[in-house]
């Protein structure tokens, strides 16, 4: 079965959407019972691979495998579940391999979108446990709350609620079509400035996976090119001036300029910044989205 990289709802200068395969069963279950899922459904335990493969197919209406176009890696699974067409409501869900979580939101923006334009669906709903909230900061207005199970869940030896957003097309295209056409688009303009990213480096701060996608974006049109999921992972900062002045300088070596840094860049005793060799530059932005069948 091809890769639907030829549809453009499928596909963006980052990932590529393709159907999961009986072939993925392996990278899944590596995927829901290793670190990502000791947050969601299975809680750190092993179900044995025919349970795990099932609960895959439960009430699933379609699924993709995000790819990372550069490395060619899986980064996770999106889809949705629980389709009620005659209602034109859908339950949707990602999980995201830690180090690859921006490039699963860049998907999971992909899927929504396609439900939205291709299927006519009037609301989607994501299911999330309380202590996974914080993950959804950057949906800001676009996802409302629209009901919570209290004490609903259990989580390091305490009760947690569960909520249930839900998203129209019409948030989800005021505050997410013009980042999600740049993720389209199959060529980059430089466009932006130096302090403009700084900017908006430290209104996004604590990023947040979908943060990371803005800044990765504002970091790849101010350089005119697609830069690798390296580039915004495995940073250890203090702050957002920090944080700016990393990725600009790993964005320089990434297109030959190491020996030119951006013109803007702080420079000096006080332009200290520290590169970690691996772990997130922030708690949030390493841990997955959201997965129906995580919770």
């Amino acid at each position: 079965m091809a890769a639907l990289s030829a549809i453009p709802a499928l596909a963006s200068r980052s990932v590529v959407l393709r159907p999961l395969l009986p072939s993925d069963g392996e990278w899944c279950y590596t995927l829901m019972c290793g670190p990502a899922g000791e947050r969601w459904r299975y809680r750190g335990r092993t179900p044995a691979p025919e349970v795990v493969a099932a609960d895959l197919w439960r009430g699933v209406f379609a699924q993709f495998v995000v790819v990372d176009r550069r490395s060619g890696r899986a980064a996770g699974l999106v889809g949705f579940y629980n389709v009620s067409p005659e209602a034109a409501r859908a339950h949707a869900f990602a999980v995201a391999e830690p180090d690859l979580a921006a490039r699963v939101t860049e998907g999971f923006g992909l899927l929504l979108a396609w439900g939205f334009e291709h299927h006519g669906f009037a609301r989607v709903f994501i299911e999330t446990t309380e202590f996974n909230a914080v993950h959804f900061e950057s949906l800001g207005e676009a996802a409302v709350v629209e009901g919570r199970l209290r004490n609903y869940e259990v989580w390091r030896g305490r009760y947690w609620d569960l909520l249930i957003l839900s998203i129209t097309p019409e948030a989800f295209s005021t505050q997410f079509e013009e980042l999600l056409a740049a993720r389209r688009a199959p060529g980059i303009d430089r466009t932006g400035s130096v302090e403009e990213f700084r900017d908006l480096v430290a209104e996004r701060w604590p990023l947040d996976s979908l943060g990371a996608v803005e800044v990765l974006n504002a970091l790849e049109e101010l350089v005119g090119e697609p830069l690798d999921n390296d580039v915004v992972h495995g940073i250890d900062v203090n702050g957002p001036d920090d944080l700016a002045t990393v990725l600009l300088e790993r964005a320089a070596q990434a297109v030959g300029r190491a020996a030119s840094p951006p013109v803007g860049s702080p420079s000096g005793p006080g332009a200290s910044s520290r590169a970690a060799p691996s772990g997130p530059f922030r708690a949030t932005t390493s841990t997955p989205p959201p997965s129906h069948s995580m919770t």
